[in-house]
């Protein structure tokens, strides 16, 4: 199965049920519902004055970060709010070409964006910061097909494990501790799908969660039924209800989690923490690309330029609390941004929480299990019933 157009069907399945809520993270839409919203637009007061439109998570348009940008170039953004990753293919499909300039898939899905003929390849020596990018963002493969580029990072994170202090002594030092009979009605977990596949996959062995048996898919399908069922506290979607759920102590950790979490506002202050046990979790990274037939290609240009500029991406986290991508953005961040990764060492960070893909879109004829397949999977897990008794 290919991402294309007779299976617009598959596609809007996601986009409901929200599998892709996390993942992509992922970003700040992450557990958010899946719909689409227009951010409120300004009224032009210049008859020569442009629109730069984007197709984004909500937060990636920040007036307050994007002022300068306005201001230079004589342009008004408009933004439409995404719930998950796969409404890019649909709202692009869907009367966006020629509309959007600018979109923000996953590291997951750049590719096959391209692979449908729904982004335009970037002219690189016009993203000069990209210059000071980390050597892993700069034009990594997941952005590259052939020789030619198709967007830039712009921002990262991973996905812990979050936990109270005051309710849990000793933290787990693995994933699979959680199935440990002190934590029944203790666990929340959150309606994403990909997230919940990627790390448990790889909790249960998989080396590269992203490529797994049916067998495997059944065999985390059949946990993460069990953790649901026997041990969760509550199954919620945005990732504010994680925070308080444990600060009011009603759950005490985590099955999957942003790095931000302890800092959202409805953590009240309660010192939770964010772990990464045993094997490991993973990481994304959100990216900045052109739009096919973009009406404002040279500005969508000087956006990406903008945006992953030192003192821009430094504005960016510390409002968002996720990953830089540019190197001389970090001694720009503030104390809580700056201690959400170890910079130093960032290939430490990334050997457990290796930047992960999605699985395949289409059945490639070796058994592996395919991004439908998932979709299916999860099914189960959503409608899985909690048990009340603790």
């Amino acid at each position: 199965m290919t991402v294309s157009d007779k299976n617009h069907a598959e596609s809007s399945l996601l986009s409901r049920r929200r599998l892709l809520g996390g993942a992509a993270t992922l970003g700040v839409g992450a557990g958010a519902a899946s719909f689409v919203r227009r951010a409120p637009s300004r009224a032009q007061s210049d008859g020569d004055q442009r629109t730069l439109r984007l197709l984004c998570w909500q937060g990636y348009d920040d007036r307050a970060v994007t002022r300068a940008f306005r201001e230079e170039h004589n342009v008004e953004i408009e933004a439409t709010y995404l719930g998950a990753n796969d409404e890019i293919f649909t709202l692009l499909r869907a009367g966006g070409l020629g509309k959007y300039d600018i979109v923000t898939p996953h590291n997951g899905v750049v590719k096959a964006l391209v692979e449908v003929d729904l982004l335009e390849p970037i002219n690189v020596n016009l993203i000069p910061a990209a210059d000071t990018l980390f050597p892993r963002f700069q034009w990594p493969d997941w952005v590259t097909v052939g020789d030619q580029v198709y967007g830039s990072p712009f921002l990262w994170g991973t996905s812990p494990m979050i936990y109270s202090p005051a309710k849990v002594a000793t933290a787990p030092t693995s994933w699979l501790d959680l199935q440990a009979t002190k934590y029944r009605g203790r666990v929340v977990m959150t309606e994403d799908g990909i997230g919940h596949f990627l790390i448990w996959n790889g909790a249960l062995g998989s080396s590269d969660p992203t490529r797994v048996s049916q067998t495997r898919l059944t065999e985390t399908t059949e946990l993460l039924i069990s953790l649901k069922r026997d041990r969760a506290a509550a199954y919620v979607g945005p990732m504010s209800e994680v925070a308080r759920l444990l600060a009011q102590g009603t759950a005490w950790v985590s099955s999957i989690g942003w790095d931000s979490t302890p800092y959202l506002a409805n953590a009240k202050g309660a010192n939770l923490r964010a772990i990464h046990p045993e094997p490991g979790d993973y990481s994304y990274c959100d990216n900045l690309c052109v739009a096919r037939n973009a009406p404002n290609p040279d500005l969508a240009h000087a956006f990406i330029n903008y945006m992953v500029s030192p003192a821009v991406q430094a504005d960016v986290m510390n409002r968002l609390l996720r990953g830089a991508v540019n190197a001389d953005a970090v001694d720009l961040l503030n104390t809580n941004a700056r201690s959400l990764y170890a910079y130093d060492d960032l290939e430490a960070t990334f050997d457990h929480s290796p930047i992960r893909g999605f699985p395949p879109f289409q059945d490639e004829g070796d058994g592996i299990a395919t991004y439908v397949d998932w979709v299916i999977a999860w099914e189960r897990v959503r409608f899985t019933h909690m048990r009340q008794s603790r």
